[in-house]
């Protein structure tokens, strides 16, 4: 059955909820002047139309109360959004291929953003037809077109044309919080951070494919703890793990970084033969090269998750496909030792993730991780076909630079 998802912020006047007779769960995003907090789940078996005010206050209590207590929610309070005259500007890259309709949601949030300089890149990549040129040409962003087919291809093209210092990224099925430039300014005050990820949230739970991906796969949410990562206090496990870092479809960065580290891997994420991995490579390459990565829940982005179950057993498959190509990549780049890899390949991801999900789903499809595990076995094949790939396409654009 579909989940309400709402927006609940504590500081202000607490309303009754109405329009629910359709859901029998209500995800709520728990905030306390503007900084999420936690998850409250209001139970609507009997499909009532509406919750009064009441109901939420006792429910509040009951479950984040007992959980965390008001300590937790000072720990949270230390966030603070800079005031305008210190805020830096920010160019937001948004990589699309033909999907005018869910960019179309995404640039009506990025244009409320509240935050006083920034600047939107609509990234066409390589698309089949005029719609997205014509979506932008009425609207105050900066459209450019990459035809080389590939996000990271997209997204190196967003770090080219980026006219601002600081560098933010979200996907085009996304939606960005009013506050989201401000969580990451905020961020990016500490002078040691050279990269920023944050809360991803679903904007709607409503299928059931939504809610598998969501409650059983774990959704792409971090968690509601803002933590600082850097090489010296994480273990190799931890430094392969980098998908607990964040995702891409909220990530920012300073543009000094890639004078030092080279940008996005071409053979690697949608578009291509690997199918993903991009994200996290970057991640993992960051910090493997001593550099720090700030995990900022403030900086809130809702995304729309696949509705269906087909695009989410594809979905489930290019995970397992994009792992073991990003895995590879770490191989090939030597940033841990390869004996280190090869015994995390086999007891964390194979083993630890993989097969013991599939002896204890814990309510997930045993088909669709078997799904996953059908994308793992053929991630080398994948990743050797996007390495030709890559390499057919960067020269293939030296020669008509050449030219």
């Amino acid at each position: 059955m579909p989940r309400k998802v709402l927006d609940l912020e504590l500081s202000a006047d607490m309303k009754p909820i109405w329009g629910i007779e359709r859901y029998e769960c209500l995800h709520i995003l728990v905030r306390y002047h503007g900084k999420p907090f936690s998850w409250l789940y209001f139970n609507n078996g009997t499909h009532q139309p509406s919750v009064s005010a009441e109901s939420l206050r006792e429910t509040i209590i009951e479950q984040l109360w007992n959980k965390m207590g008001f300590a937790a929610i000072m720990d949270q309070m230390h966030y603070k959004a800079p005031d305008n005259s210190r805020l830096p500007p920010i160019s937001v890259v948004v990589c699309t291929r033909d999907r005018t309709a869910q960019l179309a949601n995404c640039l009506q949030s990025l244009m409320t953003i509240d935050y006083p300089d920034y600047e939107i890149i609509i990234v066409d990549n390589a698309p089949s037809n005029e719609k997205t040129a014509q979506l932008a040409v009425d609207l105050p962003v900066r459209y450019v077109r990459e035809d080389h087919p590939g996000l990271d291809w997209a997204r190196n093209r967003g770090l080219s044309e980026a006219r601002h210092g600081i560098i933010a990224f979200t996907d085009d099925d996304a939606m960005p919080d009013r506050y989201w430039l401000r969580a990451i300014a905020s961020a990016f005050a500490e002078p040691d951070v050279m990269a920023v990820t944050g809360l991803v949230v679903p904007a709607e739970l409503e299928t059931t494919a939504q809610i598998n991906f969501e409650i059983g796969y774990g959704g792409m949410g971090k968690g509601f703890r803002r933590r600082i990562f850097n090489r010296k206090g994480l273990t190799t496990r931890e430094l392969l793990w980098s998908s607990n870092f964040g995702v891409g479809a909220n990530m920012a960065f300073r543009r000094q970084l890639f004078e030092v580290i080279h940008p996005f891997d071409v053979a690697l994420d949608v578009g291509t033969p690997s199918k993903g991995g991009g994200d996290i490579e970057m991640f993992h390459r960051i910090l493997a090269h001593g550099y720090t990565l700030l995990y900022e829940p403030a900086a809130v982005v809702w995304h729309v998750h696949r509705r269906s179950n087909s695009s989410l057993r594809r979905q489930i498959h290019s995970n397992g496909c994009a792992f073991g190509a990003y895995l590879l990549t770490c191989a090939r780049n030597r940033t841990v030792s390869r004996l280190s890899l090869l015994h995390f390949s086999i007891y964390e991801w194979l083993g630890w993730w993989i097969v013991r999900r599939l002896l204890r789903p814990n309510g997930f499809s045993r088909r669709l991780i078997l799904n996953e595990l059908m994308g793992a076995t053929l991630s080398p094949f994948a990743f050797r076909k996007a390495l030709r790939q890559a390499k057919y396409l960067t020269d293939s654009r030296r020669d008509t630079i050449s030219l």
